[in-house]
């Protein structure tokens, strides 16, 4: 399968042989350091909802500030892209044919979502039981850190089981409540999925999403953030990512023969789609508007992917150092953000204007995410890259003819 290399020529994603089975594609983590990094600005908008700019006033003077800066803080929108991506980069082994037996594929995708989670949930724990308490920070901040810590409730998040708070220490762990369940199950979805027609799978991925509108609908009740039917509908975008990853090379080849007007005009479109679906389409009262809105946000992932790995100048953007070092980080990031965010303003409490606490809270967020990724993310990563590989031979070892062999490094 062939991707565009930096030079916007196509190369094709191989591992030597004892090599980790899953290349490595350093646009994609740059992408997915960007939208970690919008996430960090959406929350902090979400917790100070009047900065930068006031929510009231004229609409031509809301529309044009949402237009503007919107982008810089689509952190729903970002998980869409996580998952599409997800889907992407998990089916490449597949399709090259160096998947992983089954037990080695999903311990290390418990040490490379899980491990990180529970050392996050340590510090967000431990935020919680310094400074719970009613904070006066409005209806979107009300659940977090709450209360104090029920050890009921943190033995829940350890198991991610049942009904429960999820909001209470780390409020971004719906995603990877999601992640982990898919990840059970995505070897034989992409088994499944990559031996079927295109137009069948993106039937079964709309049955998917629709099943779960049309039980939301008459079962409002049934609908929970971290609950299995979400888990449904967002298989749809690992759906969508294994479609990506089997058909890169022919979009590739095609996006790169366009004219370059109609290649800016992909972009754009795919920006358009990415950036201002939630704000203008998603009306909260109507559930159905959800699904819709979130297919869309989805053809805008698609399309950025797709642009990212094909449009010189965006591959240039997004393999300098800036993008690559958020790339790095992304995942440390995502879950160090949330810890740090809640104990700033619920210490601080409003002795700061937002306009101090930001740029606090952003040194701050990078500096330990940068920390917790070297000391905990990359161990587990490594730890992880172990597994399944055979130890090197040595000078010691016998073989069955009975001569000796050299040990071999991969």
């Amino acid at each position: 399968m062939a991707i565009a290399s930096s030079t916007g020529q196509p190369s094709t994603p191989t591992a030597p042989a004892g090599a980790d089975p899953q290349p490595r594609l350093r646009e994609l983590d740059s992408l997915r350091g960007l939208a970690s990094l919008a996430v960090v600005l959406h929350h902090f908008v979400l917790m100070w909802p009047a900065w930068p700019w006031p929510t009231h006033g004229p609409l031509w003077h809301r529309l044009h500030l949402t237009l503007l800066f919107y982008p810089l803080y689509a952190g729903h929108e970002a998980v869409m892209l996580f998952f599409v991506l997800s889907g992407l980069v998990l089916s490449f082994p597949y399709l090259l044919g160096r998947s992983q037996p089954y037990p080695i594929f999903l311990a290390r995708r418990i040490l490379r979502i899980y491990g990180p989670y529970l050392a996050a949930l340590i510090l967000s724990i431990a935020g919680a039981a310094i400074w719970h308490g009613n904070h006066a920070r409005g209806a979107w901040a009300a659940p977090f850190w709450s209360e104090p810590v029920r050890w009921t409730l943190v033995l829940q998040h350890i198991a991610f089981l049942g009904i429960y708070n999820w909001q209470q220490f780390n409020f971004v762990i719906w995603s990877l409540i999601i992640e982990m369940r898919i990840s059970i199950i995505f070897p034989l979805l992409a088994y499944f999925i990559l031996r079927l027609r295109t137009s069948i799978a993106l039937l079964l991925a709309l049955a998917l999403s629709l099943t779960t509108f049309l039980v939301v609908l008459f079962h409002p009740d049934a609908d929970q953030t971290t609950g299995l039917l979400r888990t449904v509908h967002y298989t749809a975008f690992f759906i969508f990512g294994i479609l990506l990853a089997r058909h890169l090379k022919t979009i590739s080849t095609r996006f790169r023969s366009l004219p370059v007007a109609i290649r800016f005009g992909i972009a754009a479109v795919s920006f358009a789609l990415y950036n201002f679906s939630v704000p203008f389409l998603w009306d909260f009262r109507r559930p159905w508007t959800m699904t819709a809105t979130e297919w869309l946000v989805a053809a805008g992932a698609i399309g950025f992917i797709v642009v990212g790995l094909n449009a010189p100048p965006v591959q240039r953007f997004l393999l300098s150092s800036i993008p690559r070092f958020l790339g790095r980080v992304s995942y440390s990031l995502y879950l160090i953000h949330v810890p740090v965010l809640l104990a700033l303003t619920f210490s601080l409490r409003n002795t700061l204007s937002p306009w101090v606490q930001f740029p606090l809270y952003l040194a701050a967020t990078l500096l330990l995410a940068w920390l917790f990724c070297l000391c905990v993310e990359e161990p587990f990563i490594r730890q992880g890259q172990r597994l399944g590989k055979k130890k090197p031979a040595t000078l010691h070892e016998p073989s069955l003819n009975h001569q000796p062999r050299v040990a071999l490094h991969s």
